[in-house]
């Protein structure tokens, strides 16, 4: 049986604190076929000298600026030579040692696009993600990217757009689902513990909608619901002013 290599990458910068832990995660699983790749954006505190401590068991790895973490990303995939491409960046860790084992097999030939479930975790609480249909992806993001492997000679084609901050991997999927109509598979399997106490998006508002607003419109069924939210709130409007008018009169 020939097993496929699977691409683990990295993306770290000032993460002396967390990325240990990672990189740990990545080599303990017992998956015989993982090629390691950490993409570190020039940190100056002790990152670099905690990826030289296990330099001799990471395929590649690489220091230096880059524009931002889509940006480091897209030098991942180039530095990649697997059969399929998942991102574990630092701070977050596989569920488990086996998970890589478990979770390919499960991928049926057919799939461009695998992902499963990941685990939520805080210093005040812990939980498991829901699973949300990928119908769901017009309305918001079902996948959750420190869990889905990507075919590589997919990905080489469909880089992340870096002008985005947070939503670049959304922004991946959405084309991926509704342009290119490529094949999503879900595996009911917990693959990634995920810290979500940190993160550029968290507690921004702001960000997450104009980059949610910017995925939408500029998609044929992006640009579709963008009408009927502005038909949604200018129905709301009106009918708030014929209220307003009412009582006056």
């Amino acid at each position: 049986m020939c097993l496929d290599k699977v691409s683990v990458i990295t993306v770290c910068f000032r993460a002396e604190g967390v990325v240990e832990k990672t990189i740990q995660s990545v080599l303990s699983q017992d998956y015989p076929y993982v090629e390691y790749i950490v993409v570190d954006g020039g940190s100056n505190d002790g990152t670099v000298d905690i990826v030289k401590k296990y330099a001799d068991n990471i395929s590649r790895w690489v220091t230096e600026p880059d524009e931002g973490i889509y940006d480091a990303m897209n030098k991942g995939i180039g530095m990649a030579t697997g059969d399929w491409i998942i991102f574990l960046n630092a701070g977050d860790f596989f569920h488990s040692n086996d998970v890589i084992s478990r979770f390919i097999k499960e991928i049926k030939e057919d799939t461009t696009i695998a992902y499963g479930l990941i685990h939520y975790f805080t210093q005040e609480r812990e939980f498991d993600m829901e699973y949300i249909p990928i119908e769901q992806m017009k309305f918001l993001d079902p996948i959750p990217h420190p869990a889905t492997m990507t075919r590589l000679s997919y990905h080489r084609d469909h880089l992340f757009d870096t002008s985005f901050r947070s939503y670049g991997d959304y922004d991946f999927f959405y084309k991926a689902y509704f342009d290119d109509k490529v094949k999503f598979q879900f595996i009911p399997l917990v693959v990634t513990d995920y810290d979500n106490s940190v993160g550029i998006s968290k507690d921004n508002m702001d960000l997450i909608w104009r980059e949610n607003k910017r995925v939408w419109t500029r998609h044929a069924t992006g640009r579709l619901r963008m009408k009927l939210y502005a038909e949604k709130w200018l129905s709301l409007l009106k009918r708030t002013i014929k209220r307003v008018c009412f009582k006056q009169v």
